[in-house]
């Protein structure tokens, strides 16, 4: 009983890591994105 309940667990805590991740990738891709655009425009305004 133990043990499943254990499991269970370290199941849910896998599929909240999961779930972080993706969402720390979206949050970093969205993030270099503005920066790129940052950069370019700060380029262009230079040239």
């Amino acid at each position: 009983m133990l043990g499943q309940v254990f499991q269970t667990n370290v199941l849910q805590l896998l599929c909240s890591l999961e779930r972080a991740r993706d969402y720390h990738k979206l949050v970093i891709s969205h993030a270099s994105n503005h920066i790129l655009i940052f950069i370019r425009s700060l380029l262009n305004k230079s040239i």
